[in-house]
């Protein structure tokens, strides 16, 4: 497996990650026995989801996908489909992004609007994931040569994780310890799938 299809792999992985801890706490709007939802944690998160994904994930995926479609691999248009939900869920997580930013600068935002938005971004985004891992990934493995995959790469160049790169963004440090105490057992949250950093 060549490495930039590694690493897409595990952006997935560490992706989840992040909605497991967004997933969290929004459902501590509606657990008593939790204690109040971390607003620190929660931009964080949402701004992780703007601050990598959407600048080298998504357009590396978008090259790729592009090639598939000059293969005449997009049979059934789900390419296409998933091209044009990258844009829906980078307009999503935006406005996700400005609901809570308005509360953190003490606006009145109805807590039912919140949760709607915010699990609707989680279920789409992990929607799209699971599509592309189940339908467009192994297309990546069987029909991409190492050349191929050179040339790719050379189209994207490279962007540093802000949270899970060699190098911690400070915007992201709560995030990441707050990730930290999950993997070690401090924390506990209900995971859709295991991940590791």
């Amino acid at each position: 497996m060549n490495k930039l299809e590694k690493r897409l792999r595990k952006d997935h992985s560490r992706i989840k990650m992040v909605l497991d801890c967004l997933q969290y706490q929004l459902d501590c709007y509606d657990d008593e026995q939790c204690s109040s939802p971390e607003l620190n944690i929660i931009l964080e998160a949402i701004n992780y989801l703007q601050a990598y994904p959407e600048k080298w994930h998504h357009p590396l995926e978008d090259v790729i996908f592009s090639e598939l479609q000059k293969r005449n691999l997009d049979k059934e248009g789900l390419i296409s489909a998933l091209r044009i939900e990258h844009h829906r869920l980078e307009k999503q997580t935006e406005d996700v992004f400005k609901l809570f930013y308005s509360l953190a600068n003490d606006c009145v935002v109805p807590v039912a609007i919140l949760k709607t938005k915010t699990q609707d971004l989680i279920d789409e985004q992990r929607r799209h994931m699971d599509t592309e891992n189940i339908h467009v990934y192994p297309l990546m493995n069987e029909h991409f040569s190492d050349n191929d995959w050179e040339k790719i790469g050379q189209r994207v160049g490279d962007v540093h994780d802000p949270l899970f790169g060699s190098l911690l963004r400070e915007d992201f440090a709560d995030l990441y310890q707050y990730i930290l105490d999950i993997d070690s057992g401090r924390r506990y949250v209900k995971s859709s799938s295991p991940a590791s950093l």
